[in-house]
């Protein structure tokens, strides 16, 4: 009764129904869905991986607090605080800039706060035992923090908005570092932000886990082993895991490292040594080279900034083909941290251990240091106020930076 159709016009649309096709079967292995935490927006990287769900109780009746204005500093803060409940043990802690802050990854868009919390449900906290605590300079993030935290029973959360800090102070030195202008202001004014945002939020908590807003993934039990290692091992203050990126061998984070010792094996296991011509009169009497653990005279600072960049062993180079690399329960001394993830044990900040925003380390009372900004400085700092070192978690544990991001440590 019905003739078939045929001809061209057929043909053309065979043709769009098969280019379709093949447009949306591309988009669906590059493209994100929306609908799934950040970790698994695109097909090619999970699959069918579903959405977190929080697994632990939520007790009925919640007896929610919520304070929110100005302080006399001029921030804005709001804090959502539920009664009745323990103490909570954890604080964790995150300082953002914008929504640019979260990073994104190949073949995804940015992430979101609401990707941060996503991530924080797969560590398995109960998170009526934590507290949260944002810093941003952004107001729509300001938002977006305080709904995105609303969602869960976090025991205290707190979310602060501050005009961007880029005060740099008067008489302040850099060049020995190798920072340019730009980057010792920024690393400064991060500083600041921190320990503004770990003073104003700690109260009881006995851990406290800074995390870098461009973190996307955290191994399994990271958290958890952090917090247990500082209870079984008192030397331990601050804690850090290697930051890679997708791939395994990868070391993203170029702030956790520790100084070479004299007598240590170096590159194809010859010791290290320096040569006469880096012996001062005044050194050579010891007959020994002390290095940069030694006291360094104004006239070799910026040789020996110039010889810590060199030598220094970074967190990678510490755990490939080493014991430490295979053992997950193994404590490396580290001389400086990041803080793309960063334990300190609490009772180390009540005693005054914060990030130096000026190079610490060789200050003196008309010069500022050579090296010890920032979170390469907060090692120095607990060592000399607490005695509690700095440490680097062997094995598999890890954190994943964002491919695409503006990591503030």
């Amino acid at each position: 009764m019905f003739a078939r159709p045929s001809g061209p016009w057929m043909n053309l649309c065979l043709l769009a129904v098969f280019v379709l096709t093949i447009i949306f079967s591309i988009s669906t292995l590059v493209y994100e869905r929306r609908d799934l935490p950040f970790t698994c927006r695109t097909w090619a990287d999970c699959g069918f991986l579903e959405r977190p769900s929080y697994k632990h109780d939520i007790p009925a009746n919640l007896d929610v607090v919520v304070d929110q204005g100005k302080s006399h500093d001029d921030t804005t803060f709001y804090t959502r605080e539920i009664l009745k409940l323990p103490q909570p043990n954890l604080l964790i802690l995150i300082v953002s800039k914008d929504s640019g802050s979260w990073g994104s990854d190949a073949m995804s868009s940015g992430r979101t706060p609401a990707d941060l919390i996503d991530m924080l449900i797969r560590t398995d906290l109960d998170f009526t035992s934590v507290s949260i605590g944002i810093l941003t300079t952004d107001r729509t993030e300001f938002d977006a923090i305080k709904k995105a935290t609303e969602a869960l029973p976090f025991a205290r959360a707190s979310i602060y908005l501050q005009q961007p800090d880029e005060n740099r102070p008067e008489g302040s030195s850099h060049a020995i570092t190798g920072d340019d202008s730009a980057a010792y202001i920024r690393r400064a004014s991060i500083a600041r932000a921190r320990n503004y945002l770990m003073l104003r939020t700690v109260r009881d908590e006995a851990h406290l886990l800074w995390i870098d807003a461009d973190i996307v993934e955290l191994s399994e039990g990271l958290v958890q082993r952090m917090m247990h290692q500082a209870n079984s091992n008192p030397h331990v203050g601050l804690l850090t895991a290697r930051c890679k990126l997708r791939s395994e061998d990868s070391d993203y984070d170029t702030k956790a490292w520790r100084i070479h010792r004299e007598g240590e094996e170096g590159e194809g296991g010859a010791s290290r040594t320096a040569s006469s011509e880096d012996v001062t009169d005044g050194e050579a009497a010891q007959r020994e080279y002390e290095g940069m653990l030694g006291a360094v005279g104004l006239a070799r600072q910026s040789s020996a900034a110039a010889e810590l960049r060199d030598t220094r062993e970074q967190a990678g180079e510490l755990l490939d083909g080493t014991a430490a690399g295979g053992d997950d329960s193994a404590l490396v001394p580290l001389d400086s941290t990041g803080a793309t993830i960063l334990y300190i044990r609490s009772s180390l900040v009540l005693r005054g251990v914060t990030f130096p925003p000026f190079n610490v380390v060789g200050t003196l009372w008309d010069h500022e240091g050579w090296t010890g900004m920032e979170t390469e400085g907060i090692c120095y700092m607990a060592k000399r106020i607490t005695g509690k070192g700095c440490y680097l978690l062997g094995g598999s544990n890890y954190v994943r930076h964002a491919d695409l991001g503006t990591t503030v440590s």
